[in-house]
């Protein structure tokens, strides 16, 4: 996926999957202790054009961590779906797709409550499911749209955000 902005909730939610896994590990036997962890966006490398117009946004608002020079900024900002792709620089892309994730305890320790609420939701949705109620009453519906074009109940949600679309890449 693309490097999400960072008010987006899944810019917040990829850190507590880190927080998480890096808590999983440290508890196992062999267990080193674990300074950071690492995310790859690799929609970065080749960015379709919607990740492209999301960029556009992220940058006029300024909801990106990464610092972007000022050649790849025009061709940025300048650029529109009916225009040529544009060439953006290896380094950008390359530092558009990493994210360093620093580990520490305190982070970790509210990590491991939102996971245990998430836990707690879907606990509750099965327990109403089992009781009778249907699925579109008994589970949250509360994905963005790229995650319901994947999502195997897509058909029937009662999301809006689920409305098919057809990704145009470069």
């Amino acid at each position: 996926m693309k490097r999400p902005s960072t008010t987006d909730t899944t810019w917040k939610h990829h850190k507590q999957q880190i927080l998480t896994y890096s808590w999983l590990r440290s508890k196992q036997e062999d267990a080193k202790p674990i300074v950071a962890g690492i995310i790859f966006y690799l929609n970065e490398l080749v960015p379709s054009y919607e990740d492209l117009q999301a960029l556009q946004i992220d940058l006029e608002n300024e909801q990106t961590d990464v610092e972007i020079g000022a050649e790849d900024y025009e061709k940025i900002m300048n650029w529109d779906e009916t225009m040529e792709y544009p060439q953006l620089s290896d380094e950008l892309k390359e530092r558009r797709s990493i994210r360093i994730i620093t580990i520490n305890d305190d982070e970790i320790e509210s990590a491991l409550e939102r996971f245990d609420e998430v836990v707690d939701d879907i606990e509750n949705s099965i327990i109403k499911e089992k009781n009778g109620c249907n699925i579109k009453n008994a589970w949250k519906a509360e994905a963005e749209e790229r995650t319901c074009s994947a999502c195997d109940f897509r058909t029937f949600c009662g999301n809006e955000k689920n409305k098919m679309k057809n990704f145009k890449v470069p």
